[in-house]
């Protein structure tokens, strides 16, 4: 798993900001139908309150590539069962377990 993190531009659907931002941030290719809906937190934390949207890539072309080094230091891959959890934050731990759980929404509030 990959995390690609953006906003929605103006005029923009989610999925095509997910796609726009494989492009963006990892080189990557991605035909819209392989975009499939996972999962939303309603993210009452802080002082950005959002909807975070979750999407699983089901296939893309292109090597994956690190092309914001300033975000991003590293990009490692782990078996689901090896996740460094400790490492995860919160809103985004939330969403792999619900995902896992196959809920599409929560919430995280303070």
């Amino acid at each position: 798993m990959v995390g690609i993190a953006g906003h929605i531009e103006e005029n923009e659907t989610a999925t095509q900001a997910i796609v726009r931002e494989a492009k963006e941030e990892l080189g990557i290719d991605v035909d819209i139908k392989d975009v499939e809906f996972a999962h939303i937190v309603h993210n009452l934390v802080g002082d950005n309150k959002r909807m975070d949207f979750y999407f699983l890539i089901k296939d893309f072309k292109g090597e994956l590539q690190n092309l914001e080094p300033s975000k991003c230091t590293d990009m490692q891959f782990f078996s689901k069962d090896k996740l460094p959890f400790e490492k995860i934050a919160p809103t985004t731990l939330q969403a792999l377990q619900s995902v896992w759980a196959k809920k599409y929404y929560s919430e995280r509030q303070e």
